[in-house]
């Protein structure tokens, strides 16, 4: 007798033929053998987790299996070096519903680790560099206010307001907002836009633009914000963190970042040589992208 959806948590539906009683049987007949972790506690940088497990699977069922969603055998072996403590998931897949089997957890022991905060007035003056560089190279560009920037959990956000001179016609507003993310790979760390828009905004009794000066403006923002400014911001945000990478001791290596409320927190642990170089990073804490 098929078990009813609703009673079972461990069910989740992915577009479930709701006719097909034979896959509910399935599932519910699917066992766990074992599924374990060795050892269940690892250095960031030492040796790896062994994942083991084993499934029992009813004759006649078409059911597969996946480890963090990945597609695994039945039974076997898998080693794992997790940058942060991470839990694993052993699920059973058939006709579109899913079963969690069961989840073991690797634990990440920072204990030894060491953080080093980076203020949020040292990327304020590398963004703000960058747009004075802008602002002096191009004489119809003029700053209404100094850039605003501000660090919390989900980003690096950066506000920039412009005007614009037009010869013979009105000078626009133009407003740049955007936010940068920080991501950790492989020991390195990479800044990325999250979003980044343009806003133009025209004097109250401008009502008509003829399509000159709107491509003009096209042009400007094109050439000026998107090709210069843009990328100029984010290597000014990575050369500063580089700075502080490059001090770090031989034998400590960077393991992941904060982005906190007015600061971005740097984190080494112990684990030999490191490579000099720079990564920014996604909300909240972010570490390196191990093979797992």
């Amino acid at each position: 007798m098929a078990q009813p959806l609703s009673s079972n948590p461990d069910l989740i539906p992915i577009d479930p033929d709701p006719e097909d009683n034979d896959t509910f049987e399935c599932l519910a007949k699917v066992k766990v053998g074992s599924f374990t972790a060795t050892p269940t506690t690892v250095p960031p940088f030492g040796g790896p987790a062994t994942l083991r497990w084993g499934v029992t699977v009813p004759s006649g069922c078409a059911v597969g299996l996946r480890l963090n969603g990945t597609p695994v055998a039945r039974s076997g072996s898998k080693e794992v070096q997790p940058a942060t403590t991470t839990s694993y998931s052993l699920a059973a897949v058939v006709n579109g519903l899913t079963k969690v089997l069961k989840s073991v957890t690797v634990r990440v022991d920072t204990s030894a680790c060491v953080t080093r905060p980076v203020p949020e007035s040292l990327i304020r003056s590398q963004v703000r560099s960058a747009v004075a560089k802008l602002d002096a190279a191009e004489p119809k560009l003029s700053q209404r206010s100094d850039p605003r920037v501000e660090i919390d959990a989900n980003g690096i956000h950066v506000a920039l307001r412009f005007k614009l001179a037009i010869d013979n016609f009105a000078d626009p507003n133009i407003d740049v907002d955007f936010t940068i993310g920080l991501r950790v790979r492989n020991g390195s760390v990479e800044p990325f836009y999250k979003s980044f828009a343009v806003d133009v905004d025209w004097p109250w009794w401008v009502t008509v633009i003829t399509a000159g000066v709107s491509k003009i403006v096209e042009e400007f923002i094109d050439g000026k914000i998107e090709a210069k400014l843009k990328p100029a911001i984010l290597t000014g945000v990575k050369d500063q963190i580089d700075d502080l990478v490059d001090q770090i001791p031989g034998n400590l290596r960077l393991h992941s970042l904060t982005l906190a409320e007015n600061e971005i927190r740097v984190t080494v642990c112990p684990g030999g040589p490191h490579t000099a170089f720079l990564v920014l990073a996604t909300p909240g804490k972010v570490g390196n992208d191990a093979t797992s």
